[in-house]
């Protein structure tokens, strides 16, 4: 793809349909920003990046090495067009290597400097798209309070793998890539020391990336970050209550739109129902996807192939750009009752609202 015209930035403007005026004066208070990784398909990254695009807020595009020239050459257009969206080259990226999770960090700490007060950083990949309207993301990062909220699983010690025989600077915790963090825990991570001991350490592990986020919020005698959580303690009462009353928490787990603990992105796995493909064990979303991915409580959606029934995909987007400029009636209050929410607030684990959404955290 080749933008010839003079008038690039109203054409990318056209083309893919950025909107370029805040919409409410709650969005203009409440900015957000993102890291966005992207490696193929410019033409897909355009039109994920206009559906999360609004001018207050703040955006870190990172481009593997392995894209074609063209991809960094048209999003550099984009950076001139749109300069609160950053763009940065990073060396080639491939599933697994450390470099997944160094890049994501470059764009991290750029974002932990900008001068603009965003107050809740969201990471993205390429193939993510958005379930709820950027209005209705700042209403419930509001509910969130600061929290961080992310997917928790058990380390899988063969991760570490023979080379790395010194002990980590914290214990590892597994969770995927995709986290919400509020601005003063994003700036606590870059200034402490640790951040860049477990980079280090993780660089010779496998999959580094899914090691690197809740190992640094999960561990509070260690490291107190804003918003975080005791990630075994997460972890033991989730076992614990699920052996309490198996058939009520399995017909939870069966429940195909269920809130719970992890809303920060939707992604169906192998051995859950996908209508769509699996590839590498996650589902890429087909039309017969979108009932259920509407009824989502997350903030985003993955994953998306646009060269795979790419009517899917537009149709999520285009429901959700109509309910950008013409809202409805939003419901955030639930979001306040997530139990790492009211586990900030000081509410013990046997009196959290809904224990059973501990049950979804990953």
């Amino acid at each position: 793809m080749k933008i010839l015209s003079t008038l690039r930035c109203s054409t990318i403007k056209d083309l893919f349909g950025f909107n370029i005026r805040t919409l409410s004066t709650e969005e203009k208070q409440y900015p957000l920003a993102y890291a966005v990784v992207v490696y193929r398909n410019i033409v897909q990254v355009l039109f994920q990046l206009s559906a999360f695009y609004h001018p207050q807020n703040e955006y870190c595009v990172a481009v593997s090495g392995s894209a074609d020239e063209s991809m960094l050459e048209i999003l550099r257009d984009v950076h001139d067009c749109f300069p609160n969206i950053h763009v940065m080259k990073r060396p080639p990226l491939q599933w697994g290597n450390f470099e997944v999770i160094n890049t994501t960090y470059a764009c991290f700490e750029y974002l932990a400097k900008s001068a603009t007060p965003w107050k809740y950083f969201q990471y993205l990949s390429g193939v993510d798209a958005p379930l709820k309207t950027n209005l209705e993301m700042v209403q419930i990062l509001k509910r969130l309070n600061e929290t961080a909220n992310a997917d928790i699983e058990k380390f899988p010690i063969e991760r570490i793998g023979r080379t790395n025989r010194s002990p980590p600077p914290l214990p590892l915790v597994k969770s995927s890539l995709s986290i919400l963090l509020s601005r003063r825990a994003v700036n606590e991570m870059v200034e402490t020391p640790l951040t860049g001991r477990l980079l280090k350490y993780l660089s010779r592990t496998y999959i580094p990336d899914e090691s690197f986020w809740v190992t640094l919020v999960g561990n509070p005698s260690t490291l107190s970050i804003t918003g975080g959580f005791d990630a075994d303690k997460v972890l033991l009462f989730q076992k614990t209550i699920s052996s309490i009353n198996k058939e009520a928490y399995d017909s939870y787990k069966e429940d195909v739109a269920p809130m719970n603990a992890y809303i920060s992105r939707y992604q169906v796995w192998k051995g859950s129902k996908c209508h769509g493909k699996m590839f590498r064990y996650s589902c890429i979303f087909g039309v017969r996807d979108i009932p259920v991915l509407l009824k989502q409580p997350h903030l985003v959606a993955h994953k998306f192939y646009i060269q795979y029934q790419p009517a899917s995909y537009f149709c999520i987007l285009k429901t959700i750009r109509q309910r950008t400029f013409s809202p409805v009636p939003f419901n955030s209050s639930p979001y306040a009752k997530i139990p790492f929410v009211e586990l900030n607030r000081g509410v013990p684990f046997f009196n959290l609202s809904h224990p059973e959404w501990i049950m979804k955290i990953h």
